[in-house]
């Protein structure tokens, strides 16, 4: 064989070469880029990936509150005397294995004229990694504590961390509850100064949004007092959730 043939062989297996190496690069790049969706999905409910979300009221000029991971025995009546004062209403997201002992609280709660929601039982760290079956047990429990100690059964839910996957889709859709998202996080839980929190936020506070807040932080009173002053400076209302949320509970 001449080394004209050799080279021209060499340069096939060359050209073969990195061809696969391109391909199989390609191929890993998609892959990242698949894996990275689908974790991107899974952290933004507002993507509405897995499964849709109300992460605004549409047509509405009001602003929605929403307290999650109580309640809590001293700092969420300290929440409800600062609704009152102010004459605002919010919609609270209780996790199910808080209630026992905290019952009167989910009573004044629906005396007042809020709505209270599903925040799964446990909120466990591990929640995510949990089957449907576990989820929608987790739903149906916090469901049935709910209607037990108000007379109300809830269909309004809040995924935990606002994390959505394909188990807890089909968890959702089994027990027929509406996931409710949000488009303003105040970072509650990880920013301690209430001012910090307040400012960070402020200049996106608008109608039809609706507001992640805690009711289980030291700050949580401030922080709330504060905002509602500033929505009362920018003539913002505070949605009436009786009037829009109402329907979402048998």
């Amino acid at each position: 064989m001449s080394k004209y043939n050799i080279s021209r062989i060499s340069l096939v297996f060359a050209l073969a070469g990195c061809w696969y190496v391109q391909s199989y690069f390609l191929a890993l790049i998609i892959l990242v880029v698949f894996i990275g969706l689908l974790s991107v999905g899974a952290f933004l409910i507002r993507w509405n990936f897995y499964h849709t979300s109300i992460n605004h009221v549409e047509n509405s000029s009001a602003l929605f509150l929403t307290f999650d991971d109580g309640p809590h025995q001293q700092i969420t009546p300290l929440i409800l005397d600062t609704l009152k004062a102010y004459n605002a209403k919010a919609i609270f997201f209780c996790i199910g294995n808080k209630i026992c002992g905290n019952e009167l609280l989910l009573q004044r709660m629906v005396l007042e004229g809020h709505v209270i929601g599903v925040h799964t039982w446990s909120h466990s760290y591990w929640f995510d990694l949990f089957s449907t079956h576990k989820m929608k047990q987790e739903i149906v429990a916090t469901q049935g504590e709910i209607q037990r100690t108000t007379g109300q059964f809830p269909l309004l839910f809040r995924p935990p961390y606002g994390v959505t996957n394909p188990n807890l889709a089909r968890a959702m859709k089994q027990t027929e509850v509406i996931s409710i998202g949000w488009n303003i996080r105040s970072l509650d839980t990880v920013i301690k100064s209430s001012q910090k929190i307040i400012g960070r936020i402020q200049h996106r506070l608008q109608p039809q949004s609706i507001l992640l807040l805690h009711d289980t932080q030291p700050h949580s009173v401030e922080v709330l007092k504060g905002l509602l002053d500033l929505c009362a400076e920018k003539k913002l209302t505070i949605g009436d959730v009786q009037k829009y949320w109402d329907c979402y509970r048998k």
